[in-house]
């Protein structure tokens, strides 16, 4: 074609010539087809108006972030508290308690003790329900 550059094959109006050469020649390599380069316009609404959806996503990870920071401090609290809490009846039930015959085990206590992955089990939770 005996031009220089892609902007040369523009400004003389023979991209479709161009592209056809390219491709029966690509076809030879295996290749079916070349894309032409895709070509992106940014106008001031069309920028606006994609930097408040990044914002509202943005915003939306920074809320689920902290929902789940929250639900997490709130896990462990609640299971340190349950621990003390069950150590404690325990304990008193042990040694306050008047048997019948023998002697009280933890097996006889009533009391409520959460699993020990029970941590872990909430955190793995939270991140397949509420991690977007």
């Amino acid at each position: 074609m005996k031009l220089k550059s892609i902007v040369q094959v523009m400004f003389k109006f023979k991209t479709d010539e161009f592209y056809k050469r390219i491709n029966k020649k690509l076809k030879e390599y295996g290749i079916d087809y070349a894309y032409k380069q895709i070509e992106l316009f940014f106008t001031k609404k069309n920028v606006l108006y994609e930097l408040s959806k990044i914002e509202l996503e943005q915003h939306k990870k920074d809320l689920n972030d902290k929902v789940i920071e929250t639900m997490t401090i709130n896990t462990r609290d609640t299971f340190y508290k349950n621990e003390k809490e069950y150590n404690e009846g325990l304990m008193d039930f042990l040694l306050n308690e008047k048997p019948a015959f023998g002697k009280y085990t933890e097996m006889q206590f009533k009391g409520f003790k959460h699993n020990p992955d029970y941590i872990d089990i909430q955190l793995e939770l939270m991140e397949y329900i509420l991690r977007i």
